[in-house]
């Protein structure tokens, strides 16, 4: 059996934009990139692994934090009279250097909330690049969320979100519906649902994993599961919804049918009284 194809990921990380944003927003939190390099993991395989900050701002905890991840330090020194040390600008030049100078890269993993990295992600996408955007829910540029592939908030990592499982469900149950009743796996599916929210997070509604999420949907009789011959779970919709689905074809083929049949007939009857 041929193995399966393994993504290989660069991760790029906005470190000033991430570490300021955490402990703005989680006060007793300092950002750890050993959360999201764990969430990411079974993704793929990380080739490419760099932060970019000007290090002098920044203790001897957290880059100890990502020597110990491997993660190469890219030192950009803060502009007299600013706080800018144009990480955009830098971060964007190497994407694209990484695009077209190593094209197995299939995922790029973007870590920040500045909207500036939105024509970026555009570009990575253009050439044919999977983008996912990490960053602090509150902080996330929507025009960047919305031009990402998939947004994973650093929130869900912590465990500070939780939502209705119930909407998470709901949403679930919706996108299933434009889907023409045909069965569908797991991944299908939730390539589905990034296509219309890429901000669509199981961990935010309690599940650490998508096939979790599922299954919880259809113990609670949102949707129907069924193993394929492997084992693996497809996704089908409920039977009620089929028949119901099916018997409204069929009302409305019998409908037309009817119409069409007496719009033949009339003329028909009209010679008939002429003569």
């Amino acid at each position: 059996m041929a193995d399966q194809k393994v993504s290989n990921i660069a991760l790029l990380v906005d470190y000033d934009n991430m570490a300021i944003g955490v402990e703005t927003t989680f006060k007793k939190e300092r950002f750890d990139v050993t959360k999201v390099i764990d969430t990411i993991r079974d993704r793929g395989r990380l080739i490419i692994k760099r932060a970019y900050a000007d290090w002098k701002r920044w203790g001897r905890w957290y880059q100890d934090t990502l020597t110990s991840s491997a993660v190469e330090m890219v030192h950009l020194p803060t502009h007299p009279g600013s706080n800018k040390n144009n990480a955009d600008i830098r971060i964007a030049v190497d994407a694209l250097e990484i695009v077209y100078q190593n094209p197995l890269i299939d995922i790029f993993v973007i870590l920040s909330g500045d909207s500036d990295f939105a024509p970026m992600v555009s570009r990575l996408r253009e050439n044919g690049k999977y983008v996912i955007t990490v960053g602090v829910k509150d902080r996330t540029s929507a025009l960047l969320i919305s031009n990402s592939d998939e947004f994973i908030s650093y929130d869900s990592m912590l465990g500070t979100v939780k939502q209705d499982a119930d909407a998470g469900f709901k949403i679930l149950v919706d996108v299933l519906s434009t889907t023409d009743g045909e069965d569908i796996r797991l991944f299908g599916i939730k390539n589905h649902l990034l296509r219309k929210d890429p901000s669509f997070n199981e961990r935010e509604y309690g599940f650490k994993q998508f096939k979790a999420f599922v299954k919880e949907a259809a113990n609670r009789g949102y949707i129907e599961l069924k193993d394929d011959a492997r084992g693996n779970p497809i996704l089908v919709p409920k039977t009620s919804d089929r028949t119901a689905d099916r018997t409204a074809d069929r009302t409305a083929d019998r409908t037309a049918d009817r119409t069409a049949e007496k719009t033949t007939d009339k003329p028909t009857r009209n010679r008939r009284r002429r003569r």
